[in-house]
């Protein structure tokens, strides 16, 4: 199964990703968030295509002696309802190990994805305010969860604010909550405040 899924991510890159690279390219960013006990790096990148957006973001998560995550989500978003206001769905890759007494457990899903996000700055033309925020929800309910895993849920949020044209603060929440069903059936949920800075180029 891991193979398939593997197989299938390679080819969304190769079909859909690489030719957009050659033409449409719109921004690109990477940043840097942390805790008490916990690093993420983030990176993604956005294409024109019509109408709207397609964007590929990745993250890579590691919590001390509790997990580590990476993800891969490609969606496809425009304006919605209001200027300013962004509309995002599509899939998400999760990958990851979770440490329990005994024997850990693989976290192994593809989840559906929506987003939301409020360009301030767009929104409010008349009163320069350069503050973005966002909210994501992902889910992978059991039929798309694999290996150890039985059922997958993310929502974060969170503010940037950015400073200079290409670089932000950022301050973002986490909740996540996780159903497993080897090496016995447990669950894990995890909430999180993360501080870090973004670069866009």
């Amino acid at each position: 199964m891991k193979r398939i899924f593997c197989r299938i991510v390679a080819v969304l890159i190769l079909v859909l990703i690489l030719p957009a690279t050659a033409f449409s390219q719109n921004r690109s960013e990477i940043g840097l968030q942390v805790n008490g006990s916990a690093v993420e790096i983030l990176a993604g990148t956005e294409f024109q295509v019509t109408p709207g957006q397609m964007r590929l973001d990745g993250n890579y998560v590691y919590e001390d002696d509790d997990y580590t995550m990476f993800g891969a989500a490609l969606t496809i978003g425009d304006t919605a309802i209001t200027p300013g206001l962004t509309g995002r769905l599509g899939f998400k890759g999760v990958y990851g190990e979770f440490e329990r007494p005994g024997k850990d457990s693989n976290l192994f899903s593809t989840a559906f994805a929506v987003k939301v996000e409020y360009d301030l700055s767009s929104a409010y033309v008349s009163y320069y305010i350069p503050v973005t925020l966002h909210a994501g929800l992902n889910f992978a309910p059991s039929p798309l969860c694999f290996d150890d895993t039985d059922k997958y849920l993310e929502f974060t949020g969170g503010a940037e604010w950015w400073i200079i044209e290409n670089a932000a603060v950022m301050l973002n929440f986490r909740y996540m909550d996780v159903e497993f069903d080897d090496p016995v059936k447990w669950d894990e949920d995890y909430s999180s405040v993360y501080g870090g800075i973004k670069f866009r180029f």
